[in-house]
Order: C-alpha cells, then structure tokens, then sequence
C-alpha cells in the first residue's frame, strides 16, 4: 500500500464519521413496546407518559423514551439512556423487553424484521 492510497483512506473515513455526526437521522414519531416478542403496545411519542410493564417501567417525555426501573439483575437497560430518533432501540434482555422508536412512515413489523 503506498502513502496516498492510506492518506485516501483516512480521508474516506474521516469524511463518513463527520456525516454520521453532522447529519442525524429522522426523529421518530412512536415507540414500539414489544414484550417476549408480542408487540404490546404502541404509544406516541408526542404524549408525555409513564408506563409500567411487568418487569420494567419506561417514560416518554419531551419527544424521547428511556428505561427508568427494571428488576433484573444487570439492569444495563436504565444505562441505555434516551432514544429518539429512528431505528433506535432500549434493549432488556433478561426480562425480554424491547423499546424501538420507529417512524410513521415506517411499520413497526418492518422495522423489527430487518
């Protein structure tokens, strides 16, 4: 490999990671709630709320959702933080919870699937 072909790398990959940071992606319209894989409920995520579930408890506020308690033992889901935009997942896997912010224009069985 010669020194421009690396110097031509580096700027490819420079330039992508600047995209992925400068230009976010669409904002998500609803959460899907999907519990043991049954899509539970689908709320809005216009609506501030708070939802408890048999294991977890989330929270819709300010156009975003976040894990808020959970009884399993790592609770690495309440780490996970806020999604909001779409495509974004808050992932409980011991209580076999998922949270997934999808768009309108998108169904939610789509955007499981892939």
């Amino acid at each position: 490999m010669k020194k421009w072909d690396f110097i031509l790398i580096c700027c490819a990959l420079l330039l992508g990671g600047l995209l992925l940071i400068l230009l976010p992606g669409k904002s998500g319209d609803a959460v899907s709630v999907w519990e043991d894989g049954v899509l539970v409920m689908s709320l809005p995520l216009s609506e501030d709320c708070r939802i408890s579930l048999s294991h977890n408890e989330f929270e819709i506020k300010g156009h975003t959702v976040r894990m808020i308690s959970a009884d399993c033992k790592d609770a690495l889901c309440l780490k996970e933080g806020t999604a909001e935009r779409d495509g974004q997942s808050i992932i409980c896997l011991p209580n076999k919870v998922v949270l997934q912010v999808v768009s309108s224009k998108k169904s939610t069985v789509d955007t499981i699937a892939s």
